[in-house]
């Protein structure tokens, strides 16, 4: 797995968070996160200084989270003006 892996699922991530894909979004954000997981901090020193480059697999996890509000806010709005109810027929009399 690479950076440009993880690179490729991020924007995929936000491209379908963008256009209201929210279950897109959550599968293209947890590859990321899986991707995130298997890379190893590193840091390096030479003589002239030091580099660090440490991954945040928890804004991942919140990224996830929002679009499961967001999946669950849809749902929620779509299904709100539709209910069951108890439907009487009678035979119209000759």
């Amino acid at each position: 797995m690479s950076v440009s892996e993880l690179n490729t699922r991020r924007a995929a991530a936000l491209a379908a968070f963008d256009g209201g894909n929210y279950d897109e979004a959550m599968r293209q954000a947890e590859a990321a996160q899986f991707i995130v997981a298997t890379m190893a901090d590193t840091n390096r020193s030479d003589g002239a200084g030091s580099m660090a480059l440490s991954w945040n697999s928890a804004a991942i996890a919140d990224f996830i989270q929002r679009c499961q509000a967001r999946l669950e806010r849809a749902a929620q709005s779509s299904a709100g003006g539709i209910r069951r109810t108890n439907v009487t027929y009678a035979r119209a009399s000759d």
